[in-house]
């Protein structure tokens, strides 16, 4: 019951978090920094602080185990803003529905929720491989998609 009761706080924590970067990154950009230095810099502030959230699973309190959640999703959600926003930068508006198609398409052919969940905890009976896996996952993303992306800058379409 004590876990329904605060079981709100995360969704709103995430709210809170995809305002913030929006109003960040807006300012940072107001500030001179350019689109390549805002997005990078909080892909790699999210993917820095969010595997805070594996110390969850080895906390005895449901205050700690919330804050590290919170903490956690908060940071996750700096990211997911942030690379939400990359096909934008990249491309033209004619082509950006295109792109968010095809990285949707390319994310559900690759993530499985009922293997990362429901199937692990059967398995294991236990939550920390879940959060081991998520805490991980921020960390592998950042350092696999900034050595792809290249810069963040508008790239010439040909017809």
């Amino acid at each position: 019951m004590a876990i329904g009761a605060v079981a709100w706080i995360p969704f709103l924590v995430s709210d809170v978090s995809n305002f913030a970067t929006g109003i960040l990154a807006q300012r940072l950009e107001h500030a001179g920094w350019s689109a390549n230095r805002t997005r990078k810099c909080l892909m790699l502030t999210g993917a820095a602080v969010s595997p805070i959230g594996v110390a969850a699973v080895h906390t005895q309190s449901l205050f700690w185990t919330m804050t590290f959640i919170c903490i956690a999703i908060f940071f996750w959600m700096i990211w997911s803003v942030t690379v939400q926003t990359l096909p934008g930068d990249y491309f033209p508006p004619h082509a950006v529905a295109s792109v968010y198609g095809l990285v949707d398409g390319l994310h559900f052919g690759f993530s499985d929720q009922h293997l990362a969940g429901r199937r692990t905890l059967d398995v294991t009976h236990s939550y920390s491989p879940v959060f081991v896996g998520l805490g991980m996952l921020m960390p592998v993303a950042c350092v696999a998609g900034m050595s792809l992306m290249g810069r963040v800058e508008r790239v010439e379409l040909r017809a």
